[in-house]
């Protein structure tokens, strides 16, 4: 998109023009599954508090990936219920092929969720054995382009992965992410497996410093991730009850993540005391069931984001979208009506008082991401010749936050003087030919052997003695002023 759009964010750009489709097809949907004036106006008044509490555009490309993922669902699992729309069953595809497009690893998240409901659909919404047929071959006629295209997808995306170009960096990302997001041991406990490894290389590694493009290549940091990772005893109640532990934890993190699963146990309690078909009670009780098991086997792992969280949230919230559309309550029992529209009403108040509460921040072109982003607190890099290399936290809450809340791109200039010295793009093909026209395909050995060159850290030891180890025992450092309020470091050897 680079190419055609010099001084927008054309990822964005896509992302939220898709975004806002699949909530107007959502509305959409609604319209044709909420009958009644106040069923439609509730559930639209709710699809906006979530669209805006949720802070959806401006939320990760996981959640995103989920959200399109979700709406698609939506739209090809209607289609069981009545005549098949060619229209809706061709959006359904958009957005389910868009998911995967995003991220394939949060797209998967939501499949559990639509064999569920073709499951219940399909054997038991059925009066015999010829309609449970009927039902499989309409399935098979709505889901088949969804199927083969994401076949295909996922065809490619794994030639892509394991191409002579790119797999070394994908199993280098692969086995960063062992060393990063997942549990480790202490050094003390693999020391016997790492025989040619300091107790400071370890530390280093771990601490997200990958500048050492020589030393730190993919099959070190597998050595280090095989070594180091912690195996968990799926047997172990220890192993149970501490994964519980995080998932609870995790999910009581935050505000809004409490509030969706209050709402999903309000929807939950209401489906169940309906007078909904047992089925169709018994597939929210698996729904809730199922996002328990994925969470609690990401929290076994050790690694459970909130994205992954909310992502999951947004699976089983497609499924009571649809069975709350078909929810029954022949029996008009006055006790059970006061519920129901007190819980709605506790709903509907919790989510308004929460949204006004929500920290709008001021609007920021995306059609502007490109251009004219004050550089001011950067200029003093811009020396000719002149190179700071940065700690990953120190970058991420300086520069990088600083460009974030102006809505800009970091620019060419700041890109050419500035260099983070531990991120997701090291071992990448695209990364490496950036350091080489830097001119520091190894920016460790530029810290100490280039003229210019600096240092930017809160604390540079773990460097400092990592270089003395690699490099030159006798390398000494010594601070040569500070850069947005973070010690500016020289490595000298001695």
């Amino acid at each position: 998109l680079h190419d055609f759009l010099t001084n927008e964010d054309g990822y964005l750009l896509l992302t939220r023009v898709l975004l806002l489709a699949a909530i107007w097809c959502l509305g959409c949907l609604m319209a044709q599954m909420l009958h009644g004036g106040r069923e439609l106006l509730g559930g639209y008044f709710l699809l906006f508090l979530l669209v805006v509490n949720a802070s959806l555009f401006f939320d990760y490309f996981t959640i995103w990936a989920a959200f399109f993922c979700s709406v698609g669902m939506l739209l090809l699992l209607h289609q069981m219920k009545r005549d098949a729309d060619q229209i809706q069953i061709v959006t359904g595809t958009l957005f389910l092929v868009c998911g995967f497009l995003w991220r394939i690893e949060s797209a998967l998240l939501i499949l559990p969720f639509l064999g569920l409901h073709l499951f219940i659909v399909c054997i038991f919404d059925a009066s015999g054995k010829e309609q449970r047929i009927s039902h499989l071959k309409k399935a098979g006629k709505i889901l088949f382009p969804s199927v083969l295209l994401v076949i295909i997808l996922c065809g490619i995306d794994y030639s892509y992965k394991h191409s002579e170009k790119y797999a070394d960096g994908v199993a280098y990302n692969n086995a960063i992410s062992t060393i990063i997001d997942f549990p480790m041991n202490d050094f003390e406990e693999v020391e016997e497996f790492l025989q040619d490894v300091s107790q400071n290389d370890y530390a280093v590694i771990r601490g997200g410093i990958y500048a050492d493009t020589e030393y730190f290549n993919t099959a070190y940091a597998l050595k280090i991730g095989n070594a180091g990772s912690r195996q968990m005893d799926p047997l172990a109640p220890e192993e149970f009850i501490r994964a519980n532990r995080i998932l609870s934890e995790m999910v009581t993190s935050s505000k809004k993540t409490v509030f969706y699963y209050v709402v999903l146990a309000v929807l939950l309690f209401l489906i169940i005391l309906s007078d909904s078909k047992w089925y169709y009670r018994l597939e929210a009780v698996l729904a809730c069931l199922g996002a328990y098991v994925i969470l609690f086997y990401f929290a076994f792992l050790g690694r459970l984001p909130l994205r992954v969280i909310n992502s999951v949230t947004y699976g089983v919230y497609g499924i009571f979208l649809l069975l709350v559309s078909q929810m029954e309550w022949r029996k008009r029992i006055e006790w059970k009506k006061w519920i129901q529209k007190g819980l709605f009403a506790l709903v509907f108040c919790v989510l308004c008082l929460d949204t006004l509460s929500y920290p709008f921040i001021p609007h920021q072109s995306i059609l502007k991401a490109g251009t004219e982003a004050d550089e001011s607190r950067w200029e003093s890099t811009y020396e000719e010749g002149a190179l700071y290399i940065w700690g990953g936290s120190e970058y991420v809450f300086h520069p990088m936050e600083d460009f974030r809340a102006q809505g800009k791109l970091m620019t060419d200039q700041f890109m050419d003087h500035n260099v983070c010295a531990g991120c997701w793009t090291y071992g990448q093909v695209y990364f490496n030919n950036y350091l080489k026209r830097l001119g520091i395909p190894n920016p460790v050995r530029a810290l100490l052997e280039r003229e210019k060159t600096w240092y930017v850290a809160d604390d540079p030891c773990l460097l400092l003695v990592y270089l003395q180890e690699h490099y030159d025992e006798t390398t000494t450092v010594r601070q040569e002023g500070e850069l947005d309020g973070v010690p500016v470091w020289r490595f000298v050897k001695g």
